[in-house]
């Protein structure tokens, strides 16, 4: 038995990938992401980036030990929360089916700027999203992981610290924090 841990998303969980975000994280195993930029709670399950595969039959290929699921922010400007939790429920209910042994968590969507916010009005349903997939952890039997704090201003929007120029991705000193951050929950998971 190998333990593995994937991150599975968009560019954001791309981003971990690079730098040093794994190596500032110390859990247990191999470390891996499975994410493209532009993906979202659709096309993981319909765009084939990954050498022929979607995202989902990639990860279903890797067995993981746990996934961390990050999905959402590529569609939350345009699309109703309610749509992409029932893409969501689907994609995770697949992933069960082929890996009921692979330990499912759902992390919460990042904020983004008070200017991006202002910008595309849907970045407003981010907390609303988040409470939405929290309630879908449980009825799916996953768990939620909300990351977020450390990232979030006093009105709850990306800090411009963590803040790349586009409003939404990260930079790189958001990363090292996120690695802290996902070290100590991974442990509590596991006691």
């Amino acid at each position: 038995f190998s333990r593995k841990t994937i991150f599975a998303g968009d560019s954001i969980t791309e981003g971990i990938g690079y730098g040093k975000c794994f190596s500032q994280m110390r859990i247990g195993g191999r470390k891996k992401t499975v994410a493209y930029r532009g993906l979202n709670t659709i096309t993981y399950h319909t765009q084939r980036v990954f050498n022929g595969k979607t995202g989902l039959q990639k990860l279903i290929a890797e067995k993981p030990y746990r996934v961390y699921m990050m999905l959402g922010l590529n569609e939350i400007h345009y699309r109703r929360s309610k749509d992409i939790i029932a893409e969501y429920k689907s994609l995770i209910r697949d992933l069960q089916k082929a890996c009921p042994n692979t330990d499912i968590v759902l992390c919460a969507v990042s904020p983004v700027t008070k200017s991006e916010r202002a910008k595309r009005t849907g970045f407003k349903q981010i907390p609303k999203f988040n409470q939405q997939l929290k309630q879908m952890a449980k009825e799916t039997g996953t768990t939620y992981f909300d990351y977020t704090a450390f990232l979030k201003d006093s009105s709850g929007c990306l800090k411009s610290q963590y803040a790349a120029a586009d409003g939404y991705h990260w930079q790189p000193g958001a990363y090292l924090k996120f690695a802290k951050v996902v070290e100590k929950f991974d442990k509590s998971l596991d006691e």
